[in-house]
């Protein structure tokens, strides 16, 4: 589904349901967390509660595998994996009369955190360390693949031939001042600012020099922030579950874990330390259900640092470049700007790269 298509009536959603449920069940759309503008409803009925979310046309292969790893960790015996539920033909799948397909998933109860507590980052960590141990036995045939940290370190190249000063001198003079572009602009102009002062050219300049450590590649998860782990209600310091396994995918377990600790706000006083110092306890609780090999956690603070630097150019190439559109401007600029706030950090940590590009502690 794309933010242009319409939305699914009430007679649509009823039918998928009645696919897995065969009765009638109270429905209640939910907001959308990502970008993608997937249709999401809560589903009450006797059997539980559940979640219903909808795919675009010509996704069901991508889903289908993304279920795979689902299934797979369950049956492994991880507990943070959200059931999904079969037809009575054993599909968890359903497509519907205008082609989107439809996933219904047990419904988590629990609330997310940008800033949790000690225990809640330690139990966090050792609950995404059980999963990455499952997740590496699923079997795939991309395990080949090159690691995210060897892509961010080719794209450097890019950004540093077509910098973000390329992207704005590209843009009419005249732009309109509202809708998403219009509204993107500042950000842009106060990016380019940042990246002068902090030297960003050479810190990319190291990076795009830097020999990454050999890492190996699993399926992880890729998109675990703050919002995607949630905590029990009753038992604040218990992870009920991850939510939304749609961005999975073959990477380094290093990607997740800086995408997880990135994503948190960190204790004022581990602050200054950077982003190992500042979640030490967590690193240690993952590591006793999964040690790191070296190269996994030199490659953890550049992990968070390119994410910061390459999403932004994501998000500034998507809108002023490809032009694409999203379900609500709001929801973008709050990402954006979260991003801007990280980029000086993210600098900083690219200009430890020592020279001549050797990994070291950074």
């Amino acid at each position: 589904m794309t933010a242009t298509d319409p939305p699914p009536d009430d007679r649509i959603v009823g039918e998928v349901c009645a696919a897995w449920l065969g009765a009638a069940c109270a429905t209640a759309p939910l907001p959308a967390t990502g970008f993608s503008g997937a249709a999401l409803f809560a589903i009450d009925c006797p059997a539980g509660r559940f979640v219903l979310k909808s795919f675009a046309p010509g996704t069901a292969s991508r889903a289908a595998w993304v279920h795979g790893l689902m299934r797979h960790l369950a049956r492994a015996g991880v507990e943070t994996v959200p059931a999904l539920l079969e037809t009575p033909g054993g599909e968890t799948l359903v497509a519907d009369r205008q082609g989107r397909v439809w996933e219904l998933v047990e419904f988590i109860a629990g609330r997310p955190t940008a800033a949790p507590s000690a225990p809640q980052a330690e139990a966090a960590a050792a609950a995404l360390a059980r999963l990455h141990r499952a997740a590496a036995t699923f079997p795939t045939q991309s395990a080949a693949a090159p690691a995210g940290l060897a892509r961010r370190i080719e794209r450097a190249g890019s950004l540093l031939e077509d910098p973000w000063e390329a992207v704005l001198g590209r843009l009419p003079a005249a732009a309109p001042a509202d809708g998403l572009a219009g509204r993107l602009r500042e950000p842009l102009e106060a990016a380019i600012s940042v990246f002068a002062r902090a030297a960003g050219r050479r810190a990319l300049e190291r990076l795009a020099g830097l020999r990454p450590p050999p890492l190996a590649v699993q399926a992880v998860l890729r998109d675990v922030w703050a919002e995607h782990v949630l905590f029990a209600a009753d038992q604040p310091q218990r992870v009920a579950g991850f939510v939304d396994f749609h961005a999975a995918g073959i990477d380094s377990p290093a990607a997740d874990l800086a995408r997880l600790l990135g994503s948190w706000h960190p204790p004022a006083v581990a602050a200054a330390g950077g982003l190992l110092a500042a979640w030490a306890g967590a690193l240690d609780a993952y590591e006793r259900e999964r040690p790191l090999a070296a190269g996994e956690r030199l490659a953890i603070p550049l992990f968070e640092a390119t994410g910061v630097i390459f999403g932004l150019d994501n998000w500034f190439r998507w809108v002023f470049e490809e032009r694409r559109s999203f379900p609500a401007v709001e929801p973008v600029l709050a990402r954006v700007g979260w991003l801007l706030g990280r980029l000086p950090e993210a600098l900083a940590t690219l200009a430890k790269i020592p020279t001549p590009g050797q990994l070291g502690p950074v």
